[in-house]
């Protein structure tokens, strides 16, 4: 689709690349165990959902009101407009699982493995097996959650905001070349 957006298409690409560079990363056992217990998997999670909530924001109809041709000249009245929105979603959605939950704790593993010590693994897991330790791990994971929320908020107003200015820079463009 032509109007897909530069800016989204660099975010799949990176995340099709770094899904593809770290399938061979291994962490250890202690590394694993502190990733369980620091639960970057419900973070994990929770990104995926974030992301996918992007597609309530950027849809099809909202990228019609600044560039009524942004989809080939298909719009809401047109017969295949179901079938373009499905496709959109399909689009959309790829790039929010371009990357899969077992890569990204892979990539977190060998991380925390190759930043501290065997000691310093245990010593973290002691701490976040205590109840304090584990009452900061699901703190993390809410904040973690507010935070994507807001980012997420801020990227498609940001998109939006982007959007208008461009394609309107753009359509004076192509009108003084005459086009």
């Amino acid at each position: 689709m032509k109007g897909i957006g530069m800016y989204s298409i660099r975010k799949f690409v990176a995340l099709i690349v770094l899904s593809h560079f770290v399938n061979n990363v291994q962490g250890n056992e202690y590394s694993d165990k502190l990733v369980e217990h620091l639960n970057y998997k419900e973070q994990f999670e929770n990104v995926i959902e974030t992301c996918l909530k992007g597609n309530e924001y950027i849809t099809p109809e909202s990228l019609l009101i600044n560039e009524p041709n942004y989809f080939y000249g298909f719009n809401e009245s047109s017969n295949e407009w179901p079938e373009l929105v499905a496709i959109y979603k399909e689009y959309y959605d790829s790039g929010c699982h371009s990357i899969n939950v077992e890569t990204y704790l892979r990539i977190i593993s060998k991380e925390y493995e190759s930043l501290l010590s065997k000691e310093q693994l245990l010593q973290a897991i002691a701490f976040y097996s205590s109840p304090v330790g584990i009452k900061i791990a699901k703190a993390d994971v809410q904040a973690n959650i507010k935070f994507q929320t807001k980012m997420n908020e801020d990227s498609v107003k940001t998109h939006n905001d982007a959007t208008e200015i461009y394609s309107r820079k753009l359509l004076n463009l192509a009108k003084k070349a005459g086009k």
